[in-house]
Formats: C-alpha cells, sequence, structure tokens
C-alpha cells in the first residue's frame, strides 16, 4: 500500500516507515495429547518455555516490517499470531499437538490463532 492508503486503512495505528512505533505482545500457547503416566505432564514445561522463547527470539526488538515472514503484507495481530502458530508447531515434538496460539497487544486486545 502507498503510505495515503495504509493511513486510511489503518487510522490512528498507522506510522510512517522508521517512526519508531514499538508493541509489547504476551504470547499464550495451548497445547494437547496424552498425560504422561510416569510424569503426569502432556509436555515438559521447560521444553514449551524454550520452544516459545525460540520463536519470540525471531521477533523480539525488531522492524516487523522488515522480516522475511511479513513480506508484502502488514505485521497485523493476526498475521503476528499465524506467524508465530506455524514457527511454535514446527518444533513441538512427541504426540502432543499445538492447539492454538494467544497474542495479546495490551491487556484488552488479544487475537486467538487455531491453525488450519
Amino acid at each position: 500500500m502507498t503510505e495515503e492508503e495504509s493511513a486510511r486503512t489503518y487510522g490512528s495505528l498507522y506510522r510512517p516507515p522508521g517512526s519508531g512505533f514499538g508493541h509489547n505482545f504476551l504470547v499464550e500457547a495451548s497445547f494437547t495429547g496424552p498425560v504422561d503416566a510416569q510424569t503426569g505432564m502432556i509436555a515438559n514445561l521447560s521444553d514449551v518455555d524454550q520452544w516459545l522463547k525460540a520463536v519470540a527470539s525471531q521477533f523480539d526488538h525488531k522492524v516487523l516490517n522488515d522480516l522475511p515472514e511479513f513480506a508484502g503484507t502488514a505485521p497485523t495481530l493476526e498475521i503476528i499470531a499465524m506467524r508465530f502458530f506455524e514457527k511454535l508447531k514446527c518444533l513441538v515434538t512427541s504426540d502432543m499437538r499445538l492447539v492454538f496460539i494467544r497474542i495479546y497487544e495490551g491487556t484488552d486486545v488479544w487475537v486467538d490463532y487455531f491453525g488450519v
């Protein structure tokens, strides 16, 4: 989009390139799978923590518009959730399955993405 089209589309959320606009996000992930009889867990939470941090580090303190994951599209909360889900899904091991990702932008705005 041109800058004018972006300004019309995104309204008060639009910022010109290089304006230093940033967000803080909170990510939740939901998994399903069989409960291990020995540990009583679906997954070791330290593994889940490592997976989440590995994906988050790819976006953290970056200009999202400059990342290849967002080429040709605006990094909306919905698109960020989709890309995060895709990357996290690749890290999940064993019999468990990633069900959905919830990404918060602030305290009262969030998106759930369930994959396809």
